[in-house]
């Protein structure tokens, strides 16, 4: 029997991580692999390179706007395609023309949602044991930091998540085993959909002013951008945690790193605005803030963990 072919398109120096020696193993044992996936620049004659091919995988927004919907309908045989990392701005595109062509589009970018809700658990934790705090206390020179009493647990903590997508439930698991409190807003989520994740629907103006930790979770769209406005931002609880690891543009950033000067509460971030933030920004000073450089979503591991699902996600998809 005749193996389907499963074109992969160009993503440069990132092609080994999402497609390495297992992943790559793994495509083949069930297709015949067109592979421009280390390609730096478009092919020549993109319809060319899809002739027969019945699947793409897109392993990131890279190159994904390289097949158009034109080649796609000139070509003909192409019914699926599975990303197996969203690169929201060329995989919207990218998806619009594919769909457009008839092809039917599947995210399967869990190993990065993975990622991102490993990393925010471990950001609540780190948080609430004040590990980066005393860490920094002990290379200052305080000889045994007396702070046995001022780091706490996740037990008993009020946890609000600001947007129940995939992230947000992701995380919402993961705080089972840990005897939390979890309430969340989500504008398309409803009380009931969020009761089947133990979410506790509330409106956001609630999730801010009540929560122990605030943890961020949504898109960026036009109707999230600055949703999270100055006045959420100064009800938020003295002494509370906010952990960033969405996207700035979602609060008022303004007001959310003057109340961070203040000591009102304190945040782990993991994204900034600008992208890297200056040598002297203020942010880079406060003993309330810890932060790491977007990396978040983007590990090795991750990558693997991209490219072996939506490999599996095509297998079923292509021979069930």
């Amino acid at each position: 029997m005749e193996r389907p072919k499963v074109y992969v398109h160009r993503v440069g120096s990132w092609a080994p991580r999402y497609l390495d020696d297992e992943n790559r193993s793994r495509l083949a044992d069930f297709s015949e692999i067109v592979d421009d996936s280390s390609l730096d620049a478009p092919p020549p004659n993109i319809a060319h390179r899809l002739e027969g091919v019945q699947a793409i995988l897109s392993l990131n927004g890279a190159g994904a706007e390289d097949i158009t919907e034109d080649a796609l309908r000139a070509v003909g045989t192409v019914r699926i395609a599975v990303i197996s990392h969203w690169f929201h701005g060329s995989h919207d595109r990218a998806t619009a023309a594919w769909r457009a062509a008839g092809v039917r589009v599947t995210d399967a970018s869990w190993g990065n949602n993975f990622a991102v809700a490993q990393w925010t658990l471990g950001a609540m934790i780190n948080g609430v044991f004040r590990v980066a705090e005393l860490d920094r206390a002990m290379r200052a020179g305080e000889v045994w930091p007396d702070h046995h009493f001022t780091s706490s647990m996740l037990d008993g903590q009020r946890i609000g998540l600001v947007g129940l997508g995939r992230i947000g439930r992701l995380v919402a698991g993961l705080l089972q085993p840990f005897h939390v409190e979890i309430v969340g807003y989500d504008k398309y989520v409803t009380a009931e959909e969020a009761s089947k994740f133990n979410v506790r629907w509330c409106p956001l103006e609630q999730v801010m002013a009540t929560s122990d930790i605030i943890s961020l979770h949504l898109p960026v769209t036009p109707e999230t951008t600055r949703l999270i406005t100055r006045a959420h931002i100064e009800s938020i609880r003295k002494g509370a945690l906010l952990v960033n690891s969405a996207r700035t543009a979602i609060l008022d950033y303004e007001a959310f790193r003057e109340c961070l000067q203040k000591g009102l509460f304190r945040a782990i971030v993991d994204v900034f605005e600008p992208e890297p933030p200056p040598v002297d920004d203020t942010l880079r000073t406060l003993p309330n803030v810890v932060m790491t450089p977007h990396i978040a979503g983007s590990t090795a591991r991750m990558c693997h963990v991209c490219g072996r699902t939506a490999i599996e996600e095509l297998r079923k998809q292509l021979v069930g």
